[in-house]
């Protein structure tokens, strides 16, 4: 318990905010400020009630504080914290749009098929980085409770199949079997034959899914593109357009004020035809053409 309690205070900035919101909700949770039915992705109360946290909540939610939260959040921890200390440890921005990204087409989803979507999308997200994780350390070995040993490609397969066995909720349904009710007389509408588990399932998959399109275009495209990057964040398109206007502007200033590549100076060109037409030519003697130093003495002389 120490131990996890000391690897949680060590958690890098995005991974722990992610895990300081799970937290902050099982908090509000415990104290009874909030419940389930608060944290739910419902589309109907962001469009009817502008209930807009509810955006943010479905992916922070994972149970009210206790022993059990805090022994989750450690293993949630695990690789996304994994992740942003490897590939983004000098840029911890890239990562959190990264996870923005995912959860955006996570949301987007989410809305377009309401009856295949689960309450809460938090583990549909860690889906996604674990993925991610997975395919960029292909060669790492990865220990199941001591027992089974893989590859790290692997990972989100097994993580998939442990999900699946130990989610036994019913559609529609919190972590203690009761019905997650939006009104006191309305509860969520329950698909027919579709249970809370297959719907976990599902959008576990798709977070899979949006993790496999990440690596592709971060990490396979820019390959065979000359190093375009689809997915880089706007900021990075802003700064090389910054950078361009930049190197524009100082080639036209070295244009109009540099004269290093200038024509010579009339001056310069005098000089150039004197010295040339001062060069001995063959068979000639120099003697015979006195210099203006002799020329001004001759005068002098002729004239004492």
């Amino acid at each position: 318990m120490d131990m996890a309690v000391q690897q949680l205070t060590e958690l890098p900035p995005v991974t722990m905010t992610f895990i300081g919101g799970v937290f902050t909700l099982g908090l509000l949770q415990f104290l009874g400020f909030a419940s389930e039915i608060h944290y739910i992705f419902l589309w109907k109360g962001i469009v009817q009630r502008h209930e807009y946290w509810r955006f943010v909540t479905p992916f922070f939610y994972f149970g009210k504080l206790n022993i059990d939260l805090a022994l989750r959040a450690y293993f949630l921890s695990r690789h996304p914290r994994m992740l942003e200390e490897g590939c983004y440890r000098h840029n911890v921005a890239e990562y959190a749009w990264i996870m923005l990204f995912a959860a955006a087409n996570l949301l987007l989803i989410a809305v377009a098929f309401p009856k295949i979507s689960p309450p809460f999308l938090g583990s549909s997200l860690l889906s996604a980085i674990t993925y991610l994780w997975a395919r960029r350390n292909e060669g790492v070995r990865v220990s199941l409770l001591g027992v089974f040993t893989f590859t790290a490609p692997y990972l989100p397969w097994v993580t998939l199949a442990m999900s699946y066995i130990a989610n036994d909720e019913g559609p529609g349904r919190d972590h203690r079997g009761r019905p997650i009710k939006v009104s006191h007389h309305d509860e969520m509408h329950q698909e027919p034959g579709l249970s809370g588990r297959d719907k976990t399932l599902i959008f576990e998959l798709i977070g899979m899914f949006i993790g496999h399109v990440i690596f592709f275009l971060e990490d396979v495209y820019p390959k065979f593109s000359g190093g375009s990057r689809p997915l880089a964040p706007p900021w990075v398109y802003v700064q090389r357009w910054l950078d361009n206007s930049r190197e524009q502007t100082e080639d036209v200033y070295v244009e109009e004020h540099n004269t290093d590549y200038a024509a010579p100076a009339p001056t310069q060109r005098l000089t150039d035809s004197v010295s040339h037409s001062e060069t001995p030519q063959a068979g000639t003697s120099t003697s015979a053409q006195p210099t203006h130093r002799e020329g001004l003495v001759n005068r002098l002389g002729d004239g004492s």
